[in-house]
């Protein structure tokens, strides 16, 4: 039998991992009352527009967004894009669009442009809401932040993640 299944692998490939994880039991379970949604205006931008983030809460939080660039650095770093100086209040009660006009500020996409042999690049949002008001660090790699986020109670917090392309 083994000579017919290796016969269908000849030309593949075989990726071996290996995992080292520490596996807790959390001490609470998950508040199914404390959750929201998160759009972005569009999925795919070209160099030069702007995103827009739609966060519709079902209760009052409190919210970080960090932007991951995985083709920037050889680690994992997060940057925090909001609360940050220009919109510093992170408690959201209702329906919310980040940015606000009323700030005058925008997020831009940047297509990296030492990055020649990709037609397009994926970035990440991390969306990390609390119940109480946490302060975050503006960048972390992301062991770190998982470490930090484990300090809090399961159900005092909700992550949700989102992706987008950029076109070249």
């Amino acid at each position: 039998k083994n000579g017919p299944l290796l016969e269908k692998l000849q030309g593949a490939s075989i990726c071996r991992y290996q995992i080292i994880a520490t596996i807790v039991k959390p001490k609470k379970k998950k508040d199914p009352n404390f959750h929201f949604n998160i759009k972005l205006n569009k999925k795919i931008f070209r160099d030069g527009e702007q995103f827009i983030i739609h966060i519709d809460p079902n209760i009052k939080m409190f919210v970080n967004i960090f932007q991951w660039n995985p083709y920037l650095s050889e680690g994992i770093n997060l940057t925090k894009i909001f609360p940050n100086k220009f919109e510093p209040k992170n408690e959201i009660k209702n329906k919310k669009i980040i940015p606000e006009k009323k700030y005058k500020y925008s997020f831009v996409v940047k297509y990296p442009h030492k990055i020649e042999d990709k037609k397009y690049v994926d970035e990440y949002l991390l969306i990390l809401a609390t119940k109480t008001n946490i302060n975050f660090l503006d960048e972390y790699e992301f062991k770190r932040l998982q470490q930090r986020i484990s300090e809090i109670p399961n159900n005092e917090y909700r992550i949700e993640k989102t992706n987008y392309e950029i076109l070249k």
